[in-house]
């Protein structure tokens, strides 16, 4: 299991492979750790639904792995990660 988070083309420049993250999953209170393990290189498309002001931001997707996943966690739920800039 992996989470994806989505990185501002502003900071995308400041994460690196193997950076700590952590992770927070809101509906489970759970946290967990992790660490970069792939930046994409192209951006993600933008959502259709969102405003043309929200949509002109691009963001790259930053895939973290769950070694030891939270049985608890489902496809689709909210996470929050913060990524350790400078430490690996």
């Amino acid at each position: 299991m992996e989470v994806v988070l989505e990185v501002e083309e502003t900071k995308i420049n400041d994460v690196a492979v193997g950076q700590r993250v952590d992770l927070t999953f809101g509906a489970l209170g759970a946290v967990a750790s992790s660490s970069v393990a792939e930046i994409a290189s192209v951006p993600l498309s933008p959502d259709p639904g969102a405003s043309e002001r929200t949509r002109k931001i691009r963001k790259y997707a930053v895939k973290c792995p769950l070694p030891e996943p939270d049985p608890r966690l489902r496809l689709g739920i909210a996470v929050k990660g913060r990524i350790f800039i400078g430490t690996t």
